[in-house]
């Protein structure tokens, strides 16, 4: 599940912490998607973070995936 809210701003170390990742991947995404820097680093707007890194909430989920499925089958 994702901690990151759509309407706020997040500097590369609070993606870090929240979403585990590397701190030079997040320079060459900025870089690549032409974010420019504030204060001579990247801000990413929530929004952005949800889309690019394709980051969906379930609350509730109801069915697994075949592969989750079997893999919990063959270990009970």
């Amino acid at each position: 599940m994702s901690k990151i809210n759509k309407e706020l701003i997040y500097t590369v170390k609070e993606v870090n912490e929240i979403l585990g990742i590397h701190p030079r991947k997040l320079h060459r995404v900025g870089k690549k998607e032409g974010i420019k820097k504030t204060d001579n680093r990247y801000l990413f707007k929530g929004e952005f973070l949800i889309e690019y890194f394709n980051l969906t909430t379930f609350d509730n989920v109801e069915t697994m995936s075949n592969n989750v499925e079997s893999n919990v089958e063959s270990f009970v």
